[in-house]
């Protein structure tokens, strides 16, 4: 006998709710690089001894005004220590701590019936059909919502997004993800602030030209930038026991990189766990850079994308409530099936004092 349960019933609602979070989790590009402190068995960690990852994720949480997380961002313990027979006793550091907000809000989408629904039994093929193209839909929004985060991109060029602008030619806008400001990465003229570079002997994106590619020695320079230039410098995943940053780019960008002998010669004597969950889609290893070609990175100009160094916690994502499962009718006489999910999410790159952390732009040349 089969058990028949009525549209919302919670017993419903919970199945249906987590087939899709499943689903979707599994599709999503950046679901091996996150990682939760709060639910351990949910996400994997990227590297089990180190238990972090590039998104951090927060689900154990009681926000009392309902929009708003306040996360704590830590600095480094320095100094000297004690050293010989000496006392502990009034020495050491404070603990120098830097709050930054995550505002969440709801998010839905639902699909409907094209016409009447002359049989109950075509109930289930809808249902299988919906759950399939809502947990599509649901990864595609968190994936790129992390990318609009992240590359700090108000505006972008191109036809690159499908839950956010979508214009063809021309530019695109975005000013907030989730109800959080998109924050941008800057070239401060100084290298200790500054977290977006340009390849080649570029200055701008306004001067990129079609010499100024992702190369073998571009990606060297990154690497000094990322720990020995900046004020805070980025810090690296811990990668088959060994410091290590993801780098993201688009396929394009891709291109010119195994064109150059220099990375093409790296991979001869590259050795690495593929099963590792951090370096799924991985395409090569240059210096402490993992290539990740990613087909949705943004374009700031046309002919120019964005690549991404990214280090570990570079951003929080908050979910107060997971994706959960809707049925209903658009109207009295049930007419068309309405099935929807909905979900309270906010994300925000980390910040302390101020400053974006663990993230570094390059923006360069790609063919058009």
């Amino acid at each position: 006998m089969a058990w028949v349960f009525g549209d919302n019933n919670p017993l419903r609602v919970r199945q249906w709710s987590e087939l899709v979070v499943r689903d979707a989790e599994k599709m999503q590009v950046f679901a091996p690089l996150m990682y939760s402190i709060d639910e351990a068995s949910r996400f994997k960690a990227a590297d089990a001894s180190q238990a972090v990852g590039v998104i951090q994720v927060h689900e154990n949480f009681q926000s009392q005004a309902g929009d708003r997380v306040t996360i704590a961002n830590t600095a480094r313990v320095t100094g000297r220590g004690v050293e010989g027979d000496a006392l502990l006793r009034d020495t050491g550091e404070d603990l120098d701590t830097y709050s930054m907000d995550v505002y969440i809000q709801p998010i839905a989408q639902q699909l409907r019936t094209s016409g009447l629904l002359s049989e109950q039994r075509t109930l289930l093929n809808y249902r299988k059909e919906f759950r399939m193209k809502l947990a599509q839909w649901a990864a595609r929004k968190i994936e790129e919502s992390v990318i609009l985060t992240l590359s700090g991109l108000t505006t972008y060029y191109g036809n690159t997004l499908d839950t956010y602008g979508q214009g063809a030619s021309g530019a695109n806008t975005e000013s907030s993800v989730f109800g959080n400001t998109i924050s941008a990465l800057t070239d401060t003229g100084s290298s200790a602030t500054s977290h977006l570079l340009f390849a080649g002997d570029a200055t701008s994106d306004a001067t990129i030209g079609s010499d100024d590619v992702l190369t073998a020695q571009l990606l060297t320079k990154l690497q000094t930038v990322a720990l020995e230039s900046l004020n805070i410098p980025l810090e690296p995943l811990r990668i088959e026991g060994d410091d290590a940053f993801i780098l993201m780019c688009s396929h394009q960008g891709v291109e010119q990189l195994l064109y150059d002998p220099d990375f093409v010669q790296a991979q001869r004597a590259n050795t690495y766990n593929k099963s590792n969950p951090l370096l799924t889609g991985v395409i090569g290893k240059f210096g402490m850079f993992y290539v990740k070609p990613y087909p949705k990175m943004l374009k700031p100009a046309a002919n120019v994308s964005r690549a991404l160094v990214l280090g570990q916690n570079a951003m929080h994502f908050c979910k107060k409530d997971d994706w959960t499962w809707w049925e209903g009718y658009e109207d009295n006489a049930e007419r068309r099936k309405v099935m929807a999910i909905s979900a309270f999410l906010g994300m925000a790159p980390t910040t302390f004092n101020g400053e974006r952390r663990n993230v570094l732009a390059v923006d360069h040349y790609v063919r058009a």
